[in-house]
């Protein structure tokens, strides 16, 4: 059985395990390497190098947030005109993909370096980090073109093992060159953000061969695909709105962390919280895989008509994803402080750290509710819902961090990540519960 047929015919929970496996798989390999890169740099260069990188953080959640927009987005549509056989559209969805993120990476590159200070200063960079925060950014900023994330159209194509090479491949590579660059040629924050612009250089010659090359495709794509269609980047973007908002949400949310902390406490907290927002990526990365294993057995499966096998996806969706959330939040209790000590041997910067872990992952399971809720009205194409969720997280976020810094400051910080979880799904499974079950079914 092929893999696309997979989606529509194979059983349920052993579809969504396979898919969720493979998709967190890559996820893991890229927590990985997102852990180890900080350590080569905080190793190699020093702390306060790596903690630039996780300060940074706000500026490449905003330029993959492109990336993501768009692939996410095509891949709505994508899963979409495969269910229901439509190899023409398909391939003029991928190729307008490709089109509209070459344009906008471009001119995020262009916007970005020309406003990289300013930029830099906004999200509470500090004048010790702000050297090697404009190394760091400077390059990646400059390599912008090649941060695709389309691996989302490759998994809506149901070939979950490219998808996950398309992750390992290029994470290796930025490792080996990690480790030359700043270990063997002194390179500094310079070489391990120049080792991530040549993975993803690997990455992109990795997509042109599986779109363009490759011979066993479920559809080709011709220059004639190529052709703009306006009407199909209109949906594409609103399809891939929901993503953007979310990440552009959490990009708002570090930076207010960063800013508070740096007025509240001391630049260690605000490396010390970087380190942690490492871990908990580490620790949620099969939540994540999760909700990219169910966005293809969904598109499709809607696309065809069939209720049964959404509402199926769904159900073991929720399920699976709570009792990991319990785990995770066990994981952080227990080990917190051991996690923390692989990067840095300073006991202050550690029980800080640690403390930073629980608070954002003691609701976990609360928390990945929402999220599954949204994949589920983003991948049937009902971005308005989507949408509105998103948007009240978002501001419930905002108001929460707002409202209990100023008022209990560090402490204050710390409790509006359980705060802002609980609201959120109370939000969720109050208004949005009884309509998925009545729609899926």
């Amino acid at each position: 059985m092929r893999d696309i047929e997979k989606l529509g015919e194979a059983p349920i929970g052993h579809v969504l395990l396979s898919n969720c496996m493979h998709s967190s798989a890559a996820l893991l390999v890229y927590s990985i390497y997102n852990i180890t890169d900080t350590l080569i740099v905080s190793w190699g260069v020093n702390e306060t190098a790596a903690g630039a990188i996780t300060v940074v953080s706000p500026v490449m959640l905003m330029l993959s947030a492109i990336s993501t927009t768009m692939g996410s987005g095509g891949a709505v549509l994508l899963s979409k005109a495969l269910g229901k056989k439509d190899t023409d559209s398909a391939a003029k969805i991928t190729a307008n993909v490709f089109v509209i993120f070459w344009l906008f990476a471009i001119f995020v590159t262009i916007a970005g370096l020309l406003f990289l200070d300013p930029v830099l200063k906004l999200i509470g960079v500090t004048e010790n980090l702000y050297p090697y925060a404009k190394n760091y950014a400077a390059i990646i900023l400059s390599g912008a073109i090649t941060s695709t994330a389309f691996s989302s159209l490759i998994r809506a194509e149901g070939a979950m093992r490219f998808a996950l090479k398309i992750w390992f491949i290029p994470v290796a590579v930025n490792l080996v060159f990690d480790g030359f660059f700043v270990f063997a040629f002194h390179s500094g924050i310079r070489g391990a953000a120049l080792a991530t612009v040549i993975s993803q250089i690997i990455s992109v010659c990795m997509y042109i061969w599986f779109f363009f090359l490759r011979h066993d495709r479920t559809y080709k794509i011709s220059c004639r695909s190529f052709q703009i269609d306006f009407r199909m980047i209109k949906d594409i973007v609103w399809l891939g709105l929901p993503s953007l908002v979310s990440q552009f949400s959490s990009g708002i949310f570090f930076v207010l962390i960063n800013r508070y902390l740096g007025v509240f406490h001391s630049e260690q907290a605000i490396i010390s919280m970087g380190f942690a927002m490492k871990i908990q990526t580490f620790l949620t990365m099969p939540q994540n895989g999760m909700l990219q294993g169910m966005q293809p057995l969904l598109g499709y499966n809607y696309s065809n008509g069939k209720a049964e096998r959404v509402n199926e996806t769904l159900k073991k969706a929720v399920i699976m994803s709570f009792g990991y959330g319990l785990f995770q939040a066990g994981a952080a209790i227990c080990f917190g402080d051991k996690l923390l000590a692989i990067f840095t041997s300073n006991e202050a910067m550690i029980k800080f750290g640690s403390t930073c872990l629980i608070f954002m992952t003691v609701t976990a399971a609360l928390k990945s509710y929402c999220p599954l809720i949204t994949t589920f009205y983003q991948a049937i194409g009902n971005a308005r819902n989507a949408l509105i969720m998103i948007a009240v997280s978002m501001i419930m976020k905002v108001l929460t961090i707002v409202t209990m810094a100023n008022g209990w400051r560090t402490e204050g910080i710390l409790w509006s990540f359980v705060i802002t979880d609980i609201l959120t799904f109370m939000f969720t499974a109050a208004l949005f519960l009884l309509p998925i079950m009545t729609e899926s079914e």
